[in-house]
């Protein structure tokens, strides 16, 4: 059995679920995530105007409290700009997505022909030594050509 303090507040609850239009069977459920026990329930919703004092009675879904039925009402214009900017936003949204994943796809590219030039340069580097001592070589041999030749 909970408190009087926690009791009051979800009749709070309830009130303002029935105010916003709340129907009961959804009400019900609400309660009954909080943790509110099948005992309870009944007691909050009398407390909370749900229930009719004399037996039991209890309203019908989609009416409040008072014999007044409830009426979808069409959403007042600021309502209608926010969601149009909204979905306009969830658009730009969607739209850089696939940009950005057209550029993991890029970058993707990009790295795997990095490693490819990684390979070729580490496949060229020993040429290119093999090359240098050539190179050293044929130096060495050309000074020793114009030294004998030049000696004459």
């Amino acid at each position: 059995m909970m408190d009087a303090a926690t009791l009051q507040r979800i009749v709070g609850i309830v009130k303002s679920m029935t105010d916003a239009g709340m129907p009961r069977e959804e009400v019900l459920e609400n309660l009954r995530q909080m943790g509110v026990s099948e005992e309870e329930l009944g007691g909050i919703l009398k407390q909370a105007g749900m229930e009719a004092e004399a037996g039991g009675m209890t309203l019908a879904e989609g009416q409040r409290p008072g014999g007044a039925e409830l009426v979808a009402e069409p959403l007042p214009p600021a309502h209608e700009e926010h969601f149009e900017r909204l979905h306009a936003t969830v658009g730009e949204l969607n739209e850089k997505h696939d940009e950005l994943a057209a550029s993991v796809e890029d970058l993707a590219t990009i790295k795997q022909d990095i490693e490819a030039l990684k390979a070729e340069v580490s496949e060229i580097k020993p040429l290119l030594g093999a090359i240098k001592r050539l190179n050293e070589n044929l130096v060495e041999i050309n000074k020793k050509m114009l030294a004998k030749y030049g000696s004459q």
